[in-house]
């Protein structure tokens, strides 16, 4: 399932999706970097954001995968520093 996904960071990001999701719950995401290509990440459900989405911690994540989240998140910064972005992602297990 595609989702858009903002607020990205090391620990987590905000999924904008259109349907209903219980806190609590793990996910596999796949974040679509620039620069770093595909991406997989566990994550577990956090927040409810009425209407909108819900937020998710990364959990489990190996030292590759923290390594080129962290790359793709200075190409982002020194692009557009100070400025949203948004990627795109695809869920499994919602």
């Amino acid at each position: 399932m595609l989702v858009r996904i903002h607020d990205l960071s090391l620990g987590g990001c905000l999924i904008e999706a259109p349907f209903n999701v219980e806190i609590g719950r793990r996910i596999t995401l796949h974040l679509d970097l620039p620069g770093e290509g595909r991406l997989v990440v566990q994550a577990e459900i956090v927040r409810l954001r009425a209407n909108y989405g819900f937020a998710v911690k990364f959990v489990d994540v190996d030292k590759d995968i923290r390594g080129r989240l962290e790359r793709a998140l200075e190409r982002l910064l020194a692009v557009s520093p100070g400025e949203d972005w948004t990627l795109d992602g695809g869920l499994n297990g919602v």
